[in-house]
């Protein structure tokens, strides 16, 4: 007859116990890896899991058609973070005095989300064809916003009340503007001089935002055909705007005149 190789712990209760500990720890810190590790738009853009509010200043395409061509591309990006990572993304576009438009909810997203029990299965079962539906979607919906667009008034006031209204405390909040505020309360659409961005900040109210970031892209954007309005121009409309988000209590701003959809999405 064959003897039977039996392993036996001979361990104390206390040390096994501690073995016990240390191995769920480790499962435990494994978990959270996977729940932090970053996902890969179409583009092949790696992106941190977060929910997301962006904001459209609808009136800057009017100024810059680049800043109108990375509204789609960080949207686009942020939306197919938002389905493989299961997050919040709301998207809206504000023109004229404040007049918004919705381009893309949470519930949109949920109707993209495929089963599985973490990113990286979603993942792989977030199809080709499911992208370029989103994709198709968010062109859809951009289009509608800014044929509704009135270029001659620019609220970045009304872009913080929006945002106020969707953020929480740990949503990333991007505004996608030239930040060219031109209103009945200021108008930067014309020379500055140092200092003078800062200073016409102070007559804006801004609500203070629940959110864990604040990041601009295209900020002080004009169109290749129009030179600025003088050459202290860009540095004071970043001052105007850099200011404003200070006021509104986050704990991080950043600005950014362009950048890629990685930059913006990832504090």
């Amino acid at each position: 007859m064959l003897a039977k190789n039996v392993a036996t712990d001979r361990r104390s209760p206390s040390a096994r116990n501690l073995v016990a500990l240390v191995l769920a720890a480790l499962a435990a810190a494994l978990l959270v890896a996977v729940a932090l590790s970053p996902t890969r738009s179409a583009q092949g853009v790696a992106l941190s899991c977060a929910p997301r509010v962006i904001v459209v200043d609808l009136s800057s395409s009017d100024r810059s058609p680049k800043v109108s061509h990375l509204a789609q591309d960080v949207i686009e990006a942020a939306a197919q973070s938002a389905v493989v990572c299961a997050d919040s993304l709301s998207a809206y576009g504000v023109s004229g005095g404040g007049a918004v438009t919705t381009i893309l909810t949470s519930d949109d997203i949920a109707s993209f989300i495929p089963i599985g029990p973490n990113a990286q299965v979603r993942e792989v079962r977030f199809t080709s064809e499911d992208r370029t539906a989103l994709d198709n979607l968010i062109t859809k919906r951009l289009s509608t916003a800014y044929s509704g667009t009135d270029p001659k008034v620019t609220s970045v006031a009304a872009m913080y009340d929006i945002a106020a209204q969707q953020s929480s405390a740990d949503s990333q909040v991007v505004f996608i503007t030239t930040g060219v505020n031109e209103d009945e309360t200021v108008n930067l659409n014309q020379p500055l001089g140092t200092g003078e961005g800062a200073a016409l900040a102070r007559r804006v109210e801004i609500p203070r935002l629940m959110a864990s970031s604040i990041t601009e892209v295209g900020v002080a954007q004009v169109d290749s055909t129009t030179p600025p309005p003088s050459t202290q121009w860009p540095q004071e409309v970043l001052g105007f705007n850099a200011a404003l988000c200070r006021a509104a209590g986050v704990k991080t701003c950043r600005m950014f005149d362009l950048a890629s959809p990685s930059r913006v999405l990832n504090p």
